[in-house]
């Protein structure tokens, strides 16, 4: 089986979008990629309440390995999600909404992939990847079309998620 950067490489369309949210996965998710020669643009998502040092770190961090770094703002969207809410952290909510403006990002723009800092830790996204066909086989965890899709999200046609950390635990990420 070939490697997950021959797999990107050699796609019909091998443009990928990080979704870069500032902190260390998906900062050495966009390492890795430069170093493997993987064509990158990053995005990053922030609202009107976000902390600036996230992205702050990502639009470092995009000049000196010259990704393209697009901001999003989706507070208009947020604001949606949350008004009225009272039942604790609206992470979920949030997050929904991030990928609705994902989706409607990524249905103007041309991308062949859309790549994600999920880690060896993160169990739960791992076991729901496995319950879905994988097109690149069920042992090859990097490269898949899964993606949220028990949030109602759902890629374009014939697009598909890279995960380049998804074998180490998020310690080996930190070292």
């Amino acid at each position: 089986m070939s490697e997950w950067q021959d797999i990107v490489k050699n796609s019909y369309n091998p443009k990928v979008l990080l979704m870069l949210s500032g902190g260390k996965d998906s900062i050495a998710a966009m390492i890795k990629m430069v170093e493997f020669g993987i064509d990158v643009d990053a995005i990053h998502f922030w609202h009107e309440w976000s902390e600036c040092i996230p992205f702050e770190e990502a639009k470092r961090l995009c000049e000196e390995y010259s990704v393209k770094l697009i901001k999003y703002n989706f507070s208009d969207a947020f604001k949606e999600a949350v008004n009225g809410y009272k039942n604790g952290r609206p992470c979920l909510l949030c997050k929904r909404r991030m990928y609705e403006c994902l989706e409607a990002h990524l249905k103007d723009n041309d991308y062949g992939w859309l790549a994600i800092g999920d880690t060896a830790s993160d169990e739960t996204t791992i076991a729901r990847m496995k319950k879905f066909d994988n097109p690149f086989g069920n042992t090859q965890l990097e490269c898949s079309d899964y993606f949220g899709s028990e949030m109602g999200c759902k890629l374009p046609k014939g697009m598909h998620v890279l995960r380049p950390l998804i074998r180490l635990k998020s310690t080996m990420v930190e070292e």
